[in-house]
């Protein structure tokens, strides 16, 4: 049963027990028509033979002579019934026509039943003449009369099986439908949605396993945002010490000796990549906090978004926007598309060569595209960008955070960000789409 539904597990195994018990009636059902189809026949034979009796000992006797010895009929003959009367020395006067009954097996001096091959007889007690009367049926007949019966009890019960099983599946489906509405109350809870389920409309068996799954979920909540606090308090005591120290690396390049020089600007450049760093961190803390949106145009962003993203005008240069000359309207936070936004600007720029163009479209379908010049990439490449810390193969100084952060307030918005290398209709390049959330009409 590995990998059966809980349902299919019921009704098969209440299918089951109904074949068992069953089997069980059959067997018990077979003694006792049995003994009651016996005892009815027994009963039955009986009374004919007694009746038989007095009007055989009137009819003029038909038998073989004295001393003879009957024959056997054939044996097409064998299912039929058999008479004979006997005088009171046990010689037969008269026989059931065609039929002779089984003389050297039948005692016709002993009164009461006796079974033969081929028959049971019923011999009557001699009357005032000393006249005795043996009547027989077929045990065929018996035997075929008792299977008749056996199978008309068995079949219909054995018709019920099928039956059996959809009724059980369907009660088990009807009674297990609380546990499809925790499996789905489950199935919503998320990093961002961690509350507890309610348990006052579950049956008892389940509020045990909901109130441990509650408090775990309070757990997990209770460490994700310990986590948050720790992320956005580490990265707002580091962003101070961060720039004074930059300020001063750059200060002490002026007065430097040429020795001194080259180090004071290592020094520079890994603590600017340290304040990258404290800002994708300030901006991952951002991504995971609740998002308020309301109706933005997008078109008036984008000049702002590039002025924080890209200060240097050599950079800025490499970059063609493309806007439409209507506003373009979408249901999300402004602050978060802000991000989203320079975090696919930052990582175009980071992972282009040098000198390339980068290409910011906004059409009027409400999507943002960002493309750069980049390798292909396979299908596993590019869901794996999406994960935390993940960087690509061609990873140039970046965090592995970026496009986690980009990936989480597209699913918090409702938005939808697809990434492509390469870029539709061509051999190379690299796409990020972000389809923005129409939100509710206006």
């Amino acid at each position: 049963m590995r990998g059966m539904s809980l349902w299919r597990r019921v009704a098969l195994t209440t299918s089951l027990g109904f074949l068992v018990i069953w089997l069980l009636a059959i067997l018990m059902a077979a003694f006792v028509i049995t003994r009651e189809q016996k005892q009815f026949s027994d009963m039955r034979l009986r009374e004919i033979a007694e009746t038989l009796h007095p009007v055989l000992t009137r009819l003029p006797a038909s038998a073989p002579a004295a001393g003879a010895t009957p024959t056997r009929s054939d044996a097409r003959s064998l299912r039929q019934p058999r008479y004979a009367l006997f005088d009171p020395q046990g010689r037969m006067l008269l026989h059931s026509a065609g039929n002779v009954p089984d003389a050297q097996d039948l005692n016709p001096l002993q009164p009461g039943f006796q079974v033969t091959d081929s028959h049971v007889y019923y011999v009557t007690t001699p009357d005032a003449a000393g006249k005795i009367v043996a009547f027989g049926d077929s045990r065929q007949d018996r035997t075929r009369v008792l299977r008749r019966g056996f199978i008309a009890f068995a079949l219909p019960m054995l018709a019920l099986l099928p039956l059996v099983y959809l009724s059980a599946g369907w009660i088990a489906r009807a009674s297990l439908s609380p546990v499809d509405r925790l499996r789905g109350d489950l199935g919503r809870r998320n990093e961002k949605h961690l509350d507890p389920i309610d348990v006052s409309a579950q049956p008892k068996e389940l509020r045990g396993i909901t109130n441990a799954v509650n408090s775990l979920m309070q757990k997990l909540q209770e460490a994700v945002e310990r986590e948050r606090a720790f992320a956005t308090n580490a990265a707002h005591e580091l962003r101070t010490p961060v720039a004074i120290a930059l300020a001063q690396a750059q200060q002490l390049q002026g007065p430097a000796s040429d020795e001194v020089r080259p180090g004071l600007q290592r020094i520079e450049t890994a603590l600017q990549r340290m304040g990258k760093l404290v800002t994708r961190l300030l901006q991952l803390a951002r991504a995971d906090q609740t998002q308020t949106p309301r109706r933005t145009d997008v078109c008036r962003l984008i000049p702002h978004v590039l002025d924080g993203a890209v200060p240097d005008a050599n950079l800025r240069s490499r970059i063609d926007v493309t806007l439409p000359p209507c506003p373009v309207w979408a249901f999300i936070d402004p602050d978060s598309f802000a991000i989203l936004a320079s975090v696919l600007i930052d990582n175009a720029l980071r992972h282009s060569p040098d000198a390339s163009r980068i290409c910011i479209e906004v059409d009027a379908a409400a999507r943002v595209i960002v493309r750069n010049e980049c390798s292909p990439m396979t299908d596993a490449e590019l869901a794996s960008l999406k994960t935390r810390y993940q960087t690509s193969k061609g990873h140039r100084g970046g965090f592995g955070i970026g496009l986690h952060i980009a990936e989480t307030i597209a699913r918090q918005a409702g938005g939808h960000l697809t990434l492509r290398a390469p870029q539709p209709g061509r051999s190379s390049g690299f796409e990020a789409r972000y389809d923005l959330p129409a939100g509710p009409q206006l």
